[in-house]
């Protein structure tokens, strides 16, 4: 039986999640879900209340695989090369590549330029895990009203929440599913990312 885990998506910039090449990764930031979500588990992203969107579903993404680094590294490098950050690319979607890992020296993994900076690597890493969903649906900044019966599972702050009681997680991906699957409905509501974190110092502009 799944579970759900929701928080503040403050900084939607299509790097974390990342939702392109047909698969939704959540491969850097929020550490303590990426440690321990399982498959079959939903993450879901809600709206900042700063910007008045406290009300909205960002993005939804049921997990189908758990990678490590080093497997999500090998697996970008040999399919996903969409994944992979070129941050000099003319192509807004290849700038804001997630895999930023770069293990084909060993198992001390190198950090390829991208969204996170050196000072980013430790929180990055702490994760473990890179989470996959080839079953996710991605709003941005076209983002949906939460019905009011899963207002409950919004995360003010920080953080995140858990949701386990089974109906309510049921009565959500019943919900959630009557939208077209693997479906970008819009784009990330920010083109400069700036996740919170030390990167906000090197600014890497997505437009």
């Amino acid at each position: 039986m799944g579970q759900i885990y929701s928080y503040v998506l403050r900084y939607d910039d299509g790097v974390a999640p990342n939702p392109y090449g047909g698969v939704c990764t959540l491969a850097i930031c929020k550490p303590v879900i990426r440690k321990k979500a399982q498959v079959g588990d939903w993450v879901i992203g809600t709206g900042s209340f700063e910007l008045g969107l406290g009300d909205t579903l960002v993005y939804a993404m049921k997990i189908t695989e758990v990678l490590s680094f080093k497997e999500y590294d090998i697996l970008c490098r040999s399919k996903l090369h969409i994944k992979i950050p070129q941050i000099n690319s003319d192509d807004i979607i290849e700038r804001r590549g997630d895999c930023i890992y770069d293990y084909s020296k060993g198992d001390s993994p190198i950090q390829r330029a991208g969204a996170h900076n050196m000072c980013d690597s430790e929180r990055d890493l702490s994760g473990i895990n890179v989470l996959l969903s080839t079953h996710f649906y991605y709003f941005g900044d076209s983002a949906i009203f939460l019905p009011t019966k899963f207002l409950n599972f919004r995360k003010k702050g920080r953080g995140h929440r858990i949701i386990k009681v089974q109906n309510l997680v049921d009565e959500f991906e019943e919900w959630i599913n009557s939208y077209e699957l693997n479906r970008l409905f819009g784009e990330p509501q920010k083109k400069v990312h700036s996740c919170g974190s030390c990167s906000h110092n090197t600014e890497i502009k997505l437009e």
